[in-house]
């Protein structure tokens, strides 16, 4: 059969002029398979050979399946699907007809592997056979008889056999006696993989991972006493910063009640806490102490001591109130002498009736709603209503409720504008009108530049002539600018940033002029 020369390999589908199937899958299997898929192929002429295929195919590739076949001899299966003949090709995995004889070289792995593996590659273990006859490995496999293929005998491997082979247990029990299984497999792995593999890993007491552990740490068995000897003193948050794994050394095993809190130490600070009270907030009462110094509230009841503080009430409200009458300025008006209601408390829903009009415009005008108009008269009816049934105006939220009381105090400060990264933008003085734990009023303010500056500022406020305020620094943001007195401008601030001690020192002093002042009233 002559060979033509390799074609140029083209797009179309049109017929070779003078060439054979066979010719044209060897010269060009590109365009064969195209024309193939596209049905030009009926065009080209088979080979003479190909004339009958059906029995090329039995006397060449008996036995072969359609795949092997197309991988073989492409041109042979095409001309067998053309004459409608491929149906007499097996699939893989059917049971085929072993019709006339075998050709000649082909294994006849799929009648008996057993014997054909015993005849040809007796002997191998089984991952040379996969090495050497895939296929033959594969049907062994598939037929469930992998036990006729013995396993590499690793005695041939070159390996030198190991020390412990022919008893490990003996080896371990007199030279290893005792030692866990992590412990082994440390020091001597070639013993622990010997009595892994004999299978005695069970004369091999159990680790103890618990002990092991605790014994290699640094705090031993007693955690608490390594505490007490390297950090007594520090507090559950400072021993954390401090010693983190002993931190949790102690949670873990239950033990961080040996370590204060901030709360217990400032409690046992106090020394004799009667003494402490008398010294540093005698008069005070009960719940102005618990608001002013909570540690040494607690200290007392905790000690049964809390009757050296008196109870006291409810500090007294001022006899004079702002009641907004006429939706102008706020004006003083005396509390009205209308007893309240024994054993209730006088609701919106009391009054309106009483005013006669609906709960949402008493709501409205006794909360001062900026959102809400009235006529005059109307508010002047449910504040008078409000003041005969003795309602407390002090309850008023909006716009005047305070998180924190404020007291009138009067008190010069030190006062600096500081900008971003601490520079300091003007510094001067200012008298604080009213303080509490929140803010502050000030008022008589002296700036050298007498402005304040576009971008983002915040104020320093310092007490150097107040000796209860001695130290204290208060960082504080602009709240709103205040109505001015004499023609100069009150300045409200918001309290931002200070320490802890600055907070108990302003509290101390915020309670104590307010009990001056509700103990003159």
């Amino acid at each position: 059969m002559s060979h033509a020369a390799p074609l140029r390999r083209s797009a179309d589908h049109s017929p070779p002029t003078g060439l054979t199937r066979a010719q044209l899958s060897r010269a060009d299997p590109e365009r064969y398979v195209r024309m193939l898929g596209s049905g030009a192929l009926a065009a080209v002429p088979e080979d003479g050979e190909y004339a009958d295929a059906l029995s090329y195919y039995r006397s060449h590739y008996r036995g072969f399946t359609r795949g092997e076949l197309w991988r073989t001899d492409p041109h042979l299966s095409s001309a067998l699907y053309d004459q409608g003949a491929l149906g007499a090709v097996g699939k893989v995995g059917e049971r085929r007809r072993r019709v006339g004889g075998r050709p000649p070289g082909r294994p006849a792995r799929w009648d008996d592997p057993v014997a054909y593996y015993r005849s040809h590659y007796a002997g191998l273990c089984r991952g040379e056979l996969s090495k050497v006859d895939s296929s033959l490995y594969t049907a062994l496999r598939k037929a469930g008889r992998m036990e006729v293929v013995p396993l590499a005998d690793r005695s041939k491997s070159g390996r030198r056999p190991s020390a412990y082979a022919d008893d490990p247990v003996a080896h371990y029990r007199g030279r290893y006696d005792g030692y866990t299984t992590a412990r082994l497999r440390k020091v001597n792995h070639a013993l622990f993989t010997a009595l892994k593999r004999a299978g005695k890993l069970d004369v091999l007491p159990p680790t103890n991972r618990s002990k092991s552990a605790k014994s290699r740490s640094p705090y031993g068995e007693d955690p608490a006493g390594y505490y007490r000897a390297h950090f007594a003193g520090l507090t559950r948050s400072e021993l954390w910063k401090a010693k983190s794994g002993l931190y949790y050394r102690l949670l873990k095993d239950g033990l961080i009640h040996v370590v204060p809190t901030e709360k217990e130490k400032e409690i046992a600070a106090f020394g004799d806490p009667v003494a402490y009270y008398e010294t540093h907030f005698a008069g005070l009462t009960q719940a102005e102490l618990r608001t002013a110094r909570p540690g040494l509230y607690d200290r007392l009841k905790r000690d049964g001591k809390l009757d050296a503080v008196p109870e006291g009430t409810r500090r007294p409200q001022p006899p004079w109130d702002t009641v907004n009458r006429t939706g102008g300025d706020d004006v003083p008006c005396k509390r009205s002498s209308w007893p309240r209601v024994q054993g209730s408390v006088v609701t919106h829903r009391a009054i309106a009736r009483a005013a006669g009009v609906d709960r949402t415009t008493v709501t409205k005008i006794l909360n001062r709603d900026p959102n809400h108009s009235t006529t005059a008269g109307t508010r002047a009816r449910v504040i008078e209503a409000a003041e005969r049934l003795g309602h407390d105006f002090a309850m008023i939220r909006r716009p005047f409720y305070r998180q924190h009381p404020r007291c009138t105090v009067g008190l010069p400060c030190r006062l600096t504008v500081l900008l971003s990264e601490d520079r300091v933008f003007d510094a001067g003085t200012a008298v604080v009108v009213n303080m509490g734990l929140g803010g502050a009023l000030l008022g008589e303010i002296e700036l050298p530049r007498d402005g304040l500056p576009l971008e983002r500022f915040t104020f320093l406020l310092e007490f150097p002539g107040t000796a209860e305020l001695a130290g204290v620094a208060i960082e504080a943001r602009l709240a709103r600018l205040a109505d001015s007195v004499a023609g100069r401008r009150r300045l409200a601030v918001a309290f931002e940033e200070m320490r802890g001690r600055d907070r108990a020192k302003l509290a101390a002093y915020v309670q104590t002029r307010l009990a001056r002042v509700a103990a003159r009233v």
